[in-house]
């Protein structure tokens, strides 16, 4: 099978059998709209009959210019071209990444739902993989359920520990195994992102409220949970201007970081704006973005806390409305024009925080420096399995660059 499509990539396919064999397909042209868990499988389910998941992150890989795919068949055929001696799998290849992990993690996934009283009524599918996590799914009586495996990010405990706590503000767990960074949860129902009615978004930005309120950040200390002292956060920004590790590591250019230190001083004034407020560092989600919440008949429910810690509210809230401002075309834009300038003063409202100096273009502002700073921090020595490949930061410095220029 081969593309004609103009943007198509030569593609060697790598699929491990159960057998302990590899079947090997080179030089297939696939396009980029193929660049996708569903669409590489049906692609090697049309090369070869084989149903196979994905074993590594195409999307990453893509960005090589002769990229291996890598998969294992969930079924067989008789007569592929196997060999033995195939055995590269990436470096630093992820659990997820290596063959035999889908089937131990379908059957763990299967026992959880069946221990709450659940059935299956679907195959275990995979939903996406990448370095940072791998995500499965399988429809059950009572709704569907997931599970997600993390790289070490202590999703499972903090979504564990926050469900027991309030369990009306995040997703109802099924099982968790946190030697592992496995979670199994229900399905919550659609993401807020999807939604165009306003009550949803509203209730959405209340609840993230009460976390800021009512979670002690002791809880996630307790779970070893990063700290982001608000106070330090300029300081550290300066500190970055200078250092080597923005062309050395992320690889920009010396025009980019003249942009930045002259961004300093908007960056500043907004700070201190917030700084007046005098609100304590508390429980945050880390990634408050519509696509992290879901909407379903028992009201706004959080998840993904892959990135949770403590820090100040307002970075929760600052990227939540940074996220909004940014896509004029979500549904409930359309409708709501003002809906930014609405959900700020909500959260302030169930904050308890009086509408003071700070606008919400200075917790925008600052949610972004914090997003610079945290991804800075944990990815400069991080090791993925595509060589030289690090995530988030220069989007996140140029986005910044680009508000600050503009306040």
């Amino acid at each position: 099978m081969t593309s004609a499509a103009s943007d198509a990539v030569r593609v060697r396919f790598l699929i491990s059998l159960a057998d302990g064999t590899w079947v090997e397909f080179a030089d297939q042209a696939v396009s980029a709209t193929q660049l996708s868990v569903s669409g590489l499988q049906v692609y090697v389910r049309e090369l070869s009959g084989l149903d196979a998941i994905v074993l590594h992150d195409a999307e990453a890989l893509f960005r090589q210019p002769s990229p291996t795919v890598r998969m294992e068949a969930l079924t067989s055929v008789q007569g592929l071209p196997t060999a033995t001696c195939i055995t590269d799998l990436p470096p630093h290849a992820r659990p997820w990444q290596q063959p035999g992990w889908f089937t131990q993690a379908a059957a763990w996934l299967l026992g959880a739902v069946h221990a709450s009283g659940d059935t299956a009524t679907g195959p275990v599918r995979q939903i996406s993989t990448y370095d940072l996590a791998c995500v499965l799914y399988v429809e059950t009586a009572a709704g569907g359920a997931y599970l997600k495996a993390g790289d070490g990010s202590r999703e499972a405990a903090v979504t564990t520990r926050l469900a027991a706590l309030q369990p009306e503000l995040t997703v109802p767990v099924l099982r968790a195994a946190l030697s592992r960074d496995w979670l199994a949860t229900r399905a919550g129902g659609q993401r807020l992102s999807e939604v165009a009615e306003l009550n949803p978004w509203q209730e959405a930005v209340t609840h993230l409220a009460a976390i800021h309120r009512e979670v002690d950040p002791s809880v996630l200390r307790g779970l070893g949970c990063p700290e982001f002292p608000f106070r330090r956060l300029v300081e550290e920004l300066e500190a970055l201007v200078k250092s080597e590790a923005l062309t050395r590591v992320w690889d920009q250019d010396e025009a980019t970081r003249t942009r930045l230190r002259e961004a300093l001083p908007t960056i500043r004034q907004a700070h201190g704006r917030i700084l007046a407020l005098d609100l304590p560092e508390r429980t945050v989600h880390g990634d408050a973005q519509p696509m992290n919440a879901l909407v379903g008949a028992d009201g706004v429910r959080w998840f993904d806390w892959s990135e949770a810690g403590v820090a100040h509210p307002f970075l929760d809230i600052g990227w939540l409305l940074a996220w909004v401002s940014l896509r004029p075309s979500l549904p409930v834009r359309t409708t709501h024009p003002q809906l930014v300038e609405t959900l700020w003063e909500d959260y302030l409202r169930a904050l308890g925080t009086a509408k003071t100096g700070a606008a919400w273009q200075d917790a925008r502002l600052l949610a972004l420096a914090h997003r610079v700073l945290a991804y800075e921090q944990r990815f400069r020595s991080w090791e993925g399995t595509v060589s030289g490949a690090r995530p988030y930061v220069p989007y996140y410095l140029k986005l910044l660059i680009k508000l600050a220029e503009e306040a």
